[in-house]
């Protein structure tokens, strides 16, 4: 039985249909405001992947400058910016050039395209080494590891560029030709690098040999003359050191730091694998192993042969 007469209720149904209405319309807006809330969460995780949190000492707020865009024929810078924080209380990156080359790598190994979370993985492996302990500490968003994060970023990058196609399937990463042709710059310009640090390991011997990142330096841009490549010595530091570590993760190398407050030596591992700690303040020294000294022999092979042929194949 009704509590309301005829009359209360068919005043009352004009009321009901418009709040239905209204109540309709508020649900729509909730949802779309979840949705935005969501996209903003995201657009700020990725950010702070690539804006150092205020902690980190940096000033201002800015994206990670793109690398330029590279003629017809060459190769982009491998490191546009050298993104890390040295100092006392600051958090160190890896460098987002450093991100490129294991990308690329990853993408050719898995067949040329690969769903993101296979390659994320893949890099993740490709630059043991490289990633320092804050590229793997969590954003601040909670959303995501920060080196992943970047990866992620820099693949956007890379897109823009034409080095991955923009137009996969969500979730699908994929290599141009363009990304090919990169890589296969870069990775000439790599074997020159590695050449490098395996004849400075090698400088005393099978005796540990102490070096200074400038010393470093120097031998690189000493070898780049005799090859008639100067511009080969004038690389950012991470991409004359990511080939010393590669070389130390393959037993090629011994890397130890001396710590003069404790007249101690330590191990590359003991540094908790961070090269920025290795090649910082004062010097360090490289050996190479019964392995680094086969491999500098076939590295100085294939040298001989290349120049035979004149085909070394940098391009700058």
């Amino acid at each position: 039985m009704s509590v309301l007469s005829p009359e209360e209720e068919r005043a009352l149904l004009p009321l009901r249909a418009k709040w239905e209405k209204e109540l309709s319309s508020l649900e729509l807006q909730l949802t779309a405001l979840t949705n935005r809330k969501s996209e903003l969460t995201r657009v700020l995780a990725s950010l702070d992947g690539i804006i150092p949190p205020k902690d980190d000492g940096q000033s201002g707020a800015g994206r990670a400058p793109l690398p330029r865009v590279p003629a017809l024929g060459t190769a982009p810078e491998v490191d546009p910016t050298a993104e890390q924080y040295a100092g006392r209380g600051k958090k160190k990156f890896a460098p987002v050039g450093a991100y490129w080359v294991p990308t690329l790598q990853a993408l050719v190994d898995l067949g040329g395209k690969a769903r993101r979370d296979e390659v994320v993985e893949l890099v993740g492996k490709k630059m043991q080494g490289v990633l320092t302990i804050d590229d793997q500490e969590m954003l601040p968003s909670g959303v995501e590891v920060r080196w992943k994060n970047r990866v992620a970023w820099q693949r956007e990058n890379m897109k823009r560029l034409g080095m991955l196609r923009d137009d996969s399937p969500q979730g699908i990463w994929e290599i141009t030709e363009t990304g090919r042709q990169w890589l296969a710059d870069a990775k000439s310009q790599r074997f020159f690098y590695t050449l490098a640090a395996l004849r400075i390991g090698n400088l005393s011997g099978g005796q540990p040999h102490p070096v200074t990142m400038g010393g470093y330096r120097n031998f690189v841009r000493q070898y780049a003359q005799e090859l008639g490549e100067p511009a080969l010595g004038e690389a950012d530091d991470h991409l004359l050191s990511d080939q010393m570590v590669l070389l130390w993760n393959q037993g090629c190398m011994e890397l130890k730091k001396y710590d003069p407050a404790r007249n101690e030596w330590w191990d590359f591992a003991e540094l908790q694998h961070d090269v920025r700690r290795l090649v910082g303040r004062g010097d360090w020294t490289m050996r190479l192993t019964p392995e680094g000294r086969a491999k500098l022999a076939l590295l100085e092979d294939q040298t001989k042969l290349m120049s035979k042929k004149n085909d070394f194949g940098f391009h700058l």
